[in-house]
């Protein structure tokens, strides 16, 4: 039973990385690089508020008229995570419309990847100059969703550089 729990976890990290090798899932799947009117690696706008962290480090924003829907499905909150000011993460939730919103993904971004067909979790991925763009939709409470869109590499070098400041603070 063991040994087949650990293969569905390698098989749902591996799948989606070789879906994005081919250039057929690359077309089909397509996650913009960034939300309302910015991009990965932008600065915070004079419109947004700090809701939590420090701006030369983590940080959650909020704009001040935040959008108030995605794809046509109202949300509830959306929160744009910058680390050392510049963005990596865009956050939205929303309390209903997780099958609209899906259905509206797909129409644009292609079908997604769904690893367990028990639950209701897609994954989009996409190439671009800004580097690799990755999406998940998650269903949350039986009729909301939360949906987050963020940069591989920003990510990535987020966690580099705090596994090195953990590594030299452990010294």
């Amino acid at each position: 039973m063991r040994q087949t729990r650990l293969a569905c976890a390698v098989l749902a990290v591996a799948l989606p990385l070789l879906a994005s090798a081919s250039a057929s899932a690359l077309e089909l799947q397509r996650p913009e690089p960034g939300f309302g009117g910015l991009s990965w690696g932008d600065a915070p706008t004079a419109d947004m508020v700090l809701v939590d962290g420090q701006a030369n480090g983590e940080a959650i924003y909020r704009k001040a008229a935040d959008p108030t829907d995605v794809a046509g499905v109202p949300t509830d909150a959306v929160r744009y995570v910058f680390w050392k000011s510049r963005l990596m993460m865009v956050g939205l939730h929303g309390a209903k419309g997780f099958s609209a919103l899906l259905s509206s993904l797909a129409e644009s971004w292609g079908p997604g990847f769904q690893s367990d067909m028990k639950q209701q979790r897609f994954t989009w991925t996409s190439e671009g100059t800004s580097g690799r763009t990755i999406a998940g939709l998650d269903m949350e409470n039986a009729t909301g969703f939360y949906l987050a869109i963020f940069s591989e590499e920003l990510t990535d070098a987020m966690e580099v550089e705090r596994a090195m400041g953990e590594k030299s603070a452990a010294r």
